[in-house]
């Protein structure tokens, strides 16, 4: 089964620049196919390797959980907003180096209980982190530098209120932030989403380092990386 779809997914590969140059309209620049092309042949090369991996669509807004080609899980992005050069070379998957939080959950420290006599002296009980005790903002640098930020969207009035004195924080220190990689020869790229406090969670659970991302700029002309 997981053959079939890898062969489908190639001949959509093959196939896809035909399709595309026959019905793109006029408007749409021959290097924005190519650009589509290359995503598609970078998706390939991570559906042939069995793990779960996860693809950043900001033209359609959705945040997708894939495995084989198939989508897992697929999220809707409420918003997003970049800052930085979007990367122009070929694309290919990203891989999370560092992951942090503000609020990280914190594990339990496991203690084994003594005995005395063959009984327990108190009952030994483990607290599983779920789901709803993970974040609902993080931070995430994949290996080429590019910074992933990712937050709920505000509910209530002070949320709303706080969100807007985020935002201008972030447009008042990435210029700084800029300027600080700029003296030492490297752009600074940032992408950062807003979905529900839910989704954001699941996020957080489910990327982990080492995992591997593909993301699908906004592309005007060749821009896709």
């Amino acid at each position: 089964m997981r053959s079939l779809l890898l062969l489908l997914l190639l001949c959509l590969f093959l196939v896809s620049p035909i399709v595309a140059g026959a019905g793109r309209p006029a408007t749409e620049s021959p290097l924005a196919v190519v650009a589509a092309n290359q995503l598609l042949k970078a998706e390939y090369d991570l559906a042939r390797k069995p793990q779960i991996y996860f693809v950043v669509d900001l033209p359609a807004s959705r945040f997708r959980f894939k495995a084989s080609g198939i989508t897992v899980t697929d999220l809707t992005i409420a918003g997003h907003r970049l800052w930085g050069p979007v990367p122009a070379s070929t694309p290919k998957p990203r891989t999370v180096e560092q992951k942090e939080a503000l609020f990280a959950p914190q594990r339990q420290k496991i203690e084994a209980p003594k005995v005395t006599a063959g009984k327990d002296e108190r009952p030994f009980k483990i607290k599983a982190l779920e789901l709803g005790d993970m974040p609902t903002a993080f931070r995430a640098r994949f290996d080429d530098g590019t910074r992933l930020s990712v937050r709920a969207v505000p509910e209530g009035f002070l949320a709303r209120g706080w969100s807007t004195v985020q935002t201008g924080l972030w447009y008042f220190t990435r210029p700084l932030i800029s300027d600080w990689h700029f003296l030492f020869g490297t752009a600074y790229t940032e992408l950062h989403l807003t979905l529900p406090a839910r989704d954001v969670q699941l996020l957080y659970w489910s990327l982990t380092e080492g995992s591997s991302c593909l993301i699908d700029w906004p592309r005007s002309g060749a821009e896709a990386g």
